[in-house]
């Protein structure tokens, strides 16, 4: 392999993680939104296209594959729970996407409030999300709500704490 291969595989699997972690990746349900529409990938455009799911799994799978590192393989096990769970009817055909309205408006079903989360969550709960995600008081989404995106520092791998939580916020 050459210095310019390597440092292009090392560019593209950053980025990816760097996806993951941003606000297009849904958090709790999985999947990736169709597109960011600011300029630091924190809110999405809320649509979610199954052609989009297809071809990011693609693209996980393999540089899991170039790389080895468990974090792509978690998340196209992300992209996969997402899809069967929710793009997929009892005879394994799958929807074409899932709108980005939501109640009537768009995202509703992806956003959060600070208070819902402390609400839904015991103490140490909370505390634990508010290591990995940001759950700033003023929020990044209109009307001081959150979306949920891993803070900088934070380790991208959930552990199976982080994942129990997510997994109640999914069912709230």
């Amino acid at each position: 392999q050459t210095q310019g291969n390597s440092n292009l595989a090392q560019t593209v699997s950053y980025d990816l993680l760097m996806m993951a972690r941003s606000g297009i990746f849904d958090q709790v349900g999985g999947g990736f939104h169709r597109y960011s529409v600011d300029e630091f990938w924190t809110v999405p455009h809320f649509e979610k296209m199954a052609y989009d799911q297809a071809s990011l799994l693609r693209v996980y799978a393999e540089t899991f594959q170039l790389t080895g590192l468990d974090v792509y393989r978690d998340i196209c096990q992300e992209i996969v729970t997402y899809l069967s769970r929710d793009l997929c009817f009892d005879d394994g055909r799958f929807f074409a996407a899932e709108d980005a309205d939501s109640e009537g408006k768009e995202g509703t079903f992806y956003v959060w409030r600070r208070e819902e989360l402390e609400k839904g969550l015991s103490q140490e709960e909370f505390e634990c999300l508010e290591r990995q995600y940001f759950l700033g008081a003023e929020g990044n989404f209109e009307d001081d709500q959150i979306i949920l995106e891993h803070i900088a520092d934070a380790d991208r791998q959930k552990t199976p704490e982080v994942r129990k939580i997510l997994e109640k916020l999914r069912i709230l």
